[in-house]
Protein backbone atom coordinates (compact mmCIF):
# COMPACT_ATOMS: atom_id res chain seq x y z
CA UNK A 1 0.00 0.00 0.00
CA UNK A 2 0.89 3.63 -0.61
CA UNK A 3 1.11 6.28 2.58
CA UNK A 4 -0.91 8.96 2.72
CA UNK A 5 2.51 11.01 1.61
CA UNK A 6 2.60 9.01 -1.93
CA UNK A 7 0.53 12.11 -3.77
CA UNK A 8 1.82 10.86 -7.18
CA UNK A 9 2.80 7.05 -8.13
CA UNK A 10 6.23 7.78 -8.73
CA UNK A 11 5.67 8.93 -4.85
CA UNK A 12 4.83 5.19 -3.99
CA UNK A 13 7.12 3.99 -6.27
CA UNK A 14 9.67 5.43 -4.48
CA UNK A 15 8.66 4.36 -0.93
CA UNK A 16 8.25 0.85 -1.92
CA UNK A 17 12.78 1.86 -3.00
CA UNK A 18 12.97 2.76 0.45
CA UNK A 19 11.84 0.21 2.33
CA UNK A 20 14.39 -2.48 -0.54
CA UNK A 21 16.85 0.30 0.05
CA UNK A 22 16.95 2.43 3.09
CA UNK A 23 19.05 5.21 2.84
CA UNK A 24 20.32 4.58 -0.06
CA UNK A 25 20.79 6.74 -3.09
CA UNK A 26 20.48 5.47 -6.36
CA UNK A 27 22.35 6.49 -9.56
CA UNK A 28 19.39 7.47 -11.59
CA UNK A 29 19.10 8.33 -15.61
CA UNK A 30 16.27 10.46 -16.20
CA UNK A 31 14.63 11.96 -19.46
CA UNK A 32 15.53 15.60 -21.28
CA UNK A 33 11.84 15.65 -22.94
CA UNK A 34 9.09 13.62 -21.74
CA UNK A 35 7.63 10.86 -24.16
CA UNK A 36 4.05 12.50 -23.68
CA UNK A 37 5.90 15.58 -24.78
CA UNK A 38 7.66 14.11 -28.47
CA UNK A 39 10.91 12.81 -26.53
CA UNK A 40 12.28 10.14 -28.28
CA UNK A 41 12.13 7.59 -24.98
CA UNK A 42 9.00 6.28 -23.47
CA UNK A 43 10.77 5.40 -20.10
CA UNK A 44 11.03 9.31 -17.55
CA UNK A 45 14.07 7.10 -16.18
CA UNK A 46 15.54 4.47 -14.89
CA UNK A 47 17.79 4.17 -11.15
CA UNK A 48 20.54 2.21 -10.68
CA UNK A 49 21.01 0.42 -7.33
CA UNK A 50 24.39 -1.05 -6.49
CA UNK A 51 24.04 -4.84 -4.39
CA UNK A 52 26.83 -6.97 -3.23
CA UNK A 53 23.78 -9.92 -2.47
CA UNK A 54 23.76 -12.33 -3.03
CA UNK A 55 25.98 -11.69 -5.96
CA UNK A 56 27.39 -8.27 -6.90
CA UNK A 57 25.04 -6.80 -9.68
CA UNK A 58 22.90 -3.91 -10.35
CA UNK A 59 19.39 -4.02 -9.74
CA UNK A 60 17.78 -1.23 -12.40
CA UNK A 61 14.71 -0.52 -11.96
CA UNK A 62 12.38 1.97 -14.95
CA UNK A 63 10.36 4.61 -14.94
CA UNK A 64 7.82 5.34 -17.23
CA UNK A 65 5.54 2.50 -17.67
CA UNK A 66 2.92 3.31 -14.75
CA UNK A 67 1.23 6.58 -14.67
CA UNK A 68 3.89 8.61 -12.17
CA UNK A 69 2.27 11.38 -12.11
CA UNK A 70 -1.65 12.86 -12.82
CA UNK A 71 -4.00 9.75 -13.69
CA UNK A 72 -4.67 9.73 -17.43
CA UNK A 73 -8.34 10.27 -18.15
CA UNK A 74 -9.71 6.97 -19.94
CA UNK A 75 -6.89 4.45 -18.27
CA UNK A 76 -7.89 1.40 -16.87
CA UNK A 77 -8.91 3.00 -12.83
CA UNK A 78 -7.59 -0.15 -11.02
CA UNK A 79 -4.10 -0.29 -12.68
CA UNK A 80 -1.37 2.84 -12.63
CA UNK A 81 -0.51 3.02 -16.40
CA UNK A 82 0.69 -0.55 -17.70
CA UNK A 83 0.52 -1.86 -14.72
CA UNK A 84 4.13 -2.39 -14.33
CA UNK A 85 7.50 -1.01 -14.04
CA UNK A 86 10.33 -2.85 -15.54
CA UNK A 87 13.46 -4.25 -13.13
CA UNK A 88 16.27 -5.97 -14.17
CA UNK A 89 19.54 -7.56 -12.56
CA UNK A 90 22.80 -7.46 -14.43
CA UNK A 91 25.85 -9.50 -12.56
CA UNK A 92 28.76 -7.12 -12.23
CA UNK A 93 32.24 -7.58 -11.27
CA UNK A 94 32.97 -7.15 -7.14
CA UNK A 95 34.89 -4.30 -7.94
CA UNK A 96 33.11 -2.91 -11.00
CA UNK A 97 31.87 0.56 -10.06
CA UNK A 98 30.73 0.96 -13.64
CA UNK A 99 27.37 2.03 -14.47
CA UNK A 100 25.68 0.17 -16.87
CA UNK A 101 24.44 2.55 -19.20
CA UNK A 102 23.63 0.10 -22.59
CA UNK A 103 20.57 -1.14 -19.97
CA UNK A 104 18.70 2.44 -20.83
CA UNK A 105 18.09 1.78 -24.33
CA UNK A 106 18.12 -2.15 -23.56
CA UNK A 107 14.62 -1.09 -21.37
CA UNK A 108 13.44 1.57 -23.42
CA UNK A 109 13.38 -0.59 -26.44
CA UNK A 110 11.52 -2.85 -24.35
CA UNK A 111 9.46 -0.06 -23.42
CA UNK A 112 8.91 1.09 -27.10
CA UNK A 113 7.51 -2.16 -28.08
CA UNK A 114 4.64 -2.23 -25.76
CA UNK A 115 3.69 1.59 -26.43
CA UNK A 116 3.52 0.96 -30.03
CA UNK A 117 1.69 -2.66 -30.04
CA UNK A 118 -0.56 -1.97 -27.15
CA UNK A 119 0.27 -5.49 -25.76
CA UNK A 120 1.88 -5.41 -22.14
CA UNK A 121 4.36 -7.31 -20.79
CA UNK A 122 3.04 -10.37 -17.70
CA UNK A 123 4.62 -12.81 -15.55
CA UNK A 124 5.39 -15.63 -17.80
CA UNK A 125 5.71 -13.81 -20.84
CA UNK A 126 8.85 -14.20 -23.28
CA UNK A 127 10.28 -12.97 -26.15
CA UNK A 128 13.17 -13.71 -28.88
CA UNK A 129 15.60 -10.64 -29.35
CA UNK A 130 17.17 -12.98 -32.41
CA UNK A 131 20.17 -11.48 -31.32
CA UNK A 132 22.70 -10.43 -28.45
CA UNK A 133 20.97 -8.83 -25.09
CA UNK A 134 23.13 -6.03 -26.10
CA UNK A 135 25.83 -4.75 -28.81
CA UNK A 136 28.17 -3.97 -25.80
CA UNK A 137 28.59 -8.22 -25.06
CA UNK A 138 28.11 -9.26 -28.93
CA UNK A 139 28.99 -12.84 -27.72
CA UNK A 140 27.15 -13.11 -25.35
CA UNK A 141 24.75 -16.20 -25.12
CA UNK A 142 21.65 -14.38 -24.26
CA UNK A 143 19.52 -13.50 -26.94
CA UNK A 144 16.23 -13.88 -25.11
CA UNK A 145 14.26 -12.86 -22.36
CA UNK A 146 11.23 -13.79 -19.92
CA UNK A 147 9.49 -11.65 -17.38
CA UNK A 148 8.44 -12.72 -14.03
CA UNK A 149 7.40 -10.14 -10.71
CA UNK A 150 10.49 -9.43 -9.04
CA UNK A 151 10.96 -11.06 -5.74
CA UNK A 152 12.27 -8.67 -3.61
CA UNK A 153 9.38 -5.72 -4.93
CA UNK A 154 5.94 -7.25 -4.17
CA UNK A 155 2.76 -5.34 -6.08
CA UNK A 156 1.85 -1.68 -4.82
CA UNK A 157 -0.79 0.59 -4.56
CA UNK A 158 -0.41 4.00 -6.00
CA UNK A 159 -2.83 6.98 -6.36
CA UNK A 160 -2.94 6.00 -10.07
CA UNK A 161 -4.07 2.15 -9.32
CA UNK A 162 -2.17 -1.54 -8.45
CA UNK A 163 1.32 -1.87 -10.07
CA UNK A 164 3.97 -4.42 -10.15
CA UNK A 165 7.52 -4.88 -10.55
CA UNK A 166 8.21 -7.16 -13.62
CA UNK A 167 11.72 -8.29 -13.58
CA UNK A 168 13.18 -8.80 -17.40
CA UNK A 169 15.26 -12.08 -17.58
CA UNK A 170 17.88 -12.94 -19.89
CA UNK A 171 18.22 -16.34 -21.69
CA UNK A 172 20.11 -18.63 -24.23
CA UNK A 173 18.28 -19.59 -27.32
CA UNK A 174 17.99 -23.16 -26.14
CA UNK A 175 16.76 -21.81 -22.71
CA UNK A 176 13.69 -19.91 -24.63
CA UNK A 177 13.29 -23.06 -26.75
CA UNK A 178 12.31 -25.08 -23.37
CA UNK A 179 10.16 -22.14 -21.93
CA UNK A 180 8.03 -22.42 -25.06
CA UNK A 181 7.87 -26.17 -25.18
CA UNK A 182 7.38 -26.33 -21.38
CA UNK A 183 6.65 -23.10 -19.26
CA UNK A 184 8.21 -20.06 -18.17
CA UNK A 185 8.02 -21.21 -14.30
CA UNK A 186 9.51 -24.23 -14.88
CA UNK A 187 12.54 -23.65 -16.94
CA UNK A 188 13.15 -20.22 -14.60
CA UNK A 189 12.58 -22.53 -11.73
CA UNK A 190 15.32 -24.30 -12.71
CA UNK A 191 17.70 -21.52 -13.75
CA UNK A 192 17.33 -20.00 -10.05
CA UNK A 193 18.75 -22.66 -8.38
CA UNK A 194 22.38 -20.99 -10.37
CA UNK A 195 21.04 -17.83 -10.68
CA UNK A 196 19.93 -16.43 -7.52
CA UNK A 197 17.24 -13.93 -7.47
CA UNK A 198 17.65 -13.96 -11.66
CA UNK A 199 20.47 -12.10 -11.71
CA UNK A 200 21.24 -11.98 -15.79
CA UNK A 201 24.85 -13.03 -15.93
CA UNK A 202 25.88 -12.09 -19.70
CA UNK A 203 29.08 -14.52 -19.61
CA UNK A 204 27.16 -17.47 -18.55
CA UNK A 205 26.44 -21.05 -20.07
CA UNK A 206 23.05 -22.36 -20.93
CA UNK A 207 21.56 -24.82 -18.19
CA UNK A 208 20.74 -27.03 -20.62
CA UNK A 209 24.12 -27.90 -20.93
CA UNK A 210 23.86 -29.76 -18.06
CA UNK A 211 22.43 -33.26 -18.70
CA UNK A 212 20.74 -33.18 -15.30
CA UNK A 213 18.70 -29.89 -15.98
CA UNK A 214 18.17 -31.16 -18.84
CA UNK A 215 16.54 -34.37 -18.37
CA UNK A 216 13.77 -32.38 -15.70
CA UNK A 217 12.85 -30.12 -18.50
CA UNK A 218 12.31 -32.83 -20.66
CA UNK A 219 10.48 -34.57 -17.69
CA UNK A 220 8.43 -31.54 -17.12
CA UNK A 221 7.53 -31.05 -20.78
CA UNK A 222 6.17 -34.62 -20.61
CA UNK A 223 3.88 -34.53 -17.53
CA UNK A 224 2.34 -31.13 -18.37
CA UNK A 225 2.86 -30.08 -22.14
CA UNK A 226 3.87 -26.73 -23.47
CA UNK A 227 1.66 -23.62 -21.79
CA UNK A 228 2.58 -21.56 -25.20
CA UNK A 229 -0.85 -21.03 -26.54
CA UNK A 230 0.97 -20.42 -30.41
CA UNK A 231 2.61 -18.59 -32.26
CA UNK A 232 3.16 -15.68 -34.90
CA UNK A 233 4.64 -16.70 -38.57
CA UNK A 234 5.38 -14.73 -41.67
CA UNK A 235 2.73 -16.60 -44.09
CA UNK A 236 -0.25 -17.89 -42.17
CA UNK A 237 -3.22 -18.12 -45.17
CA UNK A 238 -6.34 -20.27 -45.76
CA UNK A 239 -9.38 -20.54 -48.08
CA UNK A 240 -12.15 -22.92 -48.01
CA UNK A 241 -12.26 -24.97 -51.40
CA UNK A 242 -15.24 -23.84 -53.94
CA UNK A 243 -18.20 -26.11 -53.68
CA UNK A 244 -18.84 -28.92 -54.58
CA UNK A 245 -15.60 -29.58 -52.90
CA UNK A 246 -14.95 -29.77 -48.90
CA UNK A 247 -11.91 -28.47 -47.77
CA UNK A 248 -9.21 -25.75 -46.86
CA UNK A 249 -6.33 -24.77 -49.48
CA UNK A 250 -3.52 -23.52 -46.27
CA UNK A 251 -0.25 -21.89 -47.08
CA UNK A 252 2.39 -22.19 -44.09
CA UNK A 253 6.21 -20.67 -44.39
CA UNK A 254 9.12 -22.41 -43.64
CA UNK A 255 10.51 -20.27 -40.28
CA UNK A 256 6.85 -20.78 -38.60
CA UNK A 257 7.02 -24.28 -38.73
CA UNK A 258 10.12 -24.60 -37.32
CA UNK A 259 9.00 -25.87 -33.58
CA UNK A 260 5.51 -27.41 -34.89
CA UNK A 261 6.50 -31.12 -34.55
CA UNK A 262 7.36 -30.37 -31.02
CA UNK A 263 4.81 -27.52 -29.93
CA UNK A 264 1.87 -29.03 -31.79
CA UNK A 265 1.26 -32.86 -30.18
CA UNK A 266 2.47 -30.53 -26.40
CA UNK A 267 -0.24 -28.37 -26.50
CA UNK A 268 -3.09 -31.21 -28.18
CA UNK A 269 -2.17 -34.18 -26.65
CA UNK A 270 -3.03 -32.31 -23.01
CA UNK A 271 -6.23 -31.17 -24.40
CA UNK A 272 -5.13 -27.52 -25.36
CA UNK A 273 -5.31 -25.41 -28.57
CA UNK A 274 -2.76 -24.89 -30.64
CA UNK A 275 -2.54 -21.07 -32.81
CA UNK A 276 -0.69 -19.74 -35.61
CA UNK A 277 -1.23 -16.27 -35.93
CA UNK A 278 -0.55 -14.65 -39.39
CA UNK A 279 -0.94 -11.07 -40.44
CA UNK A 280 -4.51 -11.14 -41.08
CA UNK A 281 -5.65 -14.58 -40.71
CA UNK A 282 -5.65 -17.36 -37.91
CA UNK A 283 -5.63 -20.77 -37.76
CA UNK A 284 -6.97 -22.76 -34.87
CA UNK A 285 -5.94 -26.24 -33.94
CA UNK A 286 -8.63 -27.56 -32.02
CA UNK A 287 -8.54 -31.44 -29.70
CA UNK A 288 -11.96 -33.43 -30.40
CA UNK A 289 -13.20 -36.56 -31.02
CA UNK A 290 -14.60 -35.75 -34.42
CA UNK A 291 -12.23 -34.43 -37.29
CA UNK A 292 -13.82 -31.17 -39.25
CA UNK A 293 -13.00 -27.49 -39.97
CA UNK A 294 -14.82 -24.73 -40.37
CA UNK A 295 -14.57 -20.51 -41.05
CA UNK A 296 -15.66 -18.91 -37.57
CA UNK A 297 -15.23 -16.05 -39.06
CA UNK A 298 -12.81 -12.81 -38.91
CA UNK A 299 -9.93 -14.69 -40.44
CA UNK A 300 -10.13 -18.00 -38.10
CA UNK A 301 -10.28 -21.54 -39.50
CA UNK A 302 -10.60 -23.58 -36.46
CA UNK A 303 -9.93 -27.28 -37.41
CA UNK A 304 -11.06 -29.91 -34.90
CA UNK A 305 -7.92 -32.78 -34.30
CA UNK A 306 -8.20 -35.93 -33.12
CA UNK A 307 -5.85 -37.91 -30.91
CA UNK A 308 -4.90 -40.00 -34.20
CA UNK A 309 -4.25 -36.94 -36.25
CA UNK A 310 -2.07 -35.40 -34.01
CA UNK A 311 1.37 -37.74 -34.89
CA UNK A 312 0.80 -37.79 -38.31
CA UNK A 313 0.40 -33.67 -39.03
CA UNK A 314 3.40 -32.96 -36.46
CA UNK A 315 5.43 -35.64 -38.43
CA UNK A 316 4.37 -33.85 -41.32
CA UNK A 317 4.54 -30.32 -41.64
CA UNK A 318 8.32 -29.53 -40.89
CA UNK A 319 10.20 -26.60 -42.31
CA UNK A 320 10.45 -28.16 -45.60
CA UNK A 321 8.92 -26.69 -48.35
CA UNK A 322 6.11 -29.05 -49.96
CA UNK A 323 2.29 -29.66 -50.46
CA UNK A 324 0.77 -32.19 -47.87
CA UNK A 325 -3.01 -33.45 -48.06
CA UNK A 326 -4.60 -34.76 -44.85
CA UNK A 327 -8.64 -35.76 -44.17
CA UNK A 328 -9.82 -33.80 -41.72
CA UNK A 329 -13.35 -33.89 -42.20
CA UNK A 330 -12.74 -32.74 -46.01
CA UNK A 331 -9.59 -32.16 -47.81
CA UNK A 332 -7.01 -30.06 -46.17
CA UNK A 333 -4.35 -29.15 -48.85
CA UNK A 334 -1.23 -27.02 -46.50
CA UNK A 335 1.41 -26.10 -48.95
CA UNK A 336 4.84 -25.03 -47.14
CA UNK A 337 6.49 -22.02 -48.94
CA UNK A 338 9.70 -20.54 -48.02
CA UNK A 339 9.77 -18.02 -45.31
CA UNK A 340 10.98 -15.56 -47.81
CA UNK A 341 8.21 -15.53 -50.22
CA UNK A 342 6.25 -13.77 -47.35
CA UNK A 343 4.42 -10.71 -48.93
Amino acid sequence: MSSPAADYGIDAIREALERLYPHTEPTHFGTIVRYSLGGPDPLDGISFYERDTPIPHWHCISFGMSELYAKTPGSAPDLSGWGFEFTFRLARGAADKTVPTWVIPFLNNLARYVFNSGNPFRPGHHMDLHGPLTPEAPDTLLSGVAFVDDPELPPIDTPNGRMHFLQIVGLTKDELQAVKRWNTRGVLGLLEESCPLWITDLERASITDRPDILARIRDGITAEGSSLQGEYVEIARWQMAEPPRQGVEIELDTEGLRDFAELFPARLKFGREFLIWGPKQTLVFRPATTPGMQDAGSGVLVLDITPELIEPLAQALKPVPATHRFNIGGEVVVTVVPTDDAR
